[in-house]
């Protein structure tokens, strides 16, 4: 999985990834994203944002 960091970034900012136990988290917002069985679910609308939470963010 380090190799994977390297090539992927924030959907959301495109901030880098900091691989954590249970979660990678991107260093620029502090999104985090679950990694269930290995694989991690990088959609920003079932991640976990700290900066944004409870606030309305417009995805395209």
């Amino acid at each position: 999985m380090e190799k994977f960091v390297e090539y992927v970034l924030c959907p959301s900012d495109k901030g880098r990834l900091r691989n954590e136990k249970d979660f990678y988290e991107c260093e620029k917002c502090g999104t985090k994203y679950k990694v269930t069985n290995g694989i991690p679910n990088l959609i920003p609308d079932e991640a976990e944002n700290l900066h944004h939470k409870n606030t309305n963010i417009n995805r395209k």
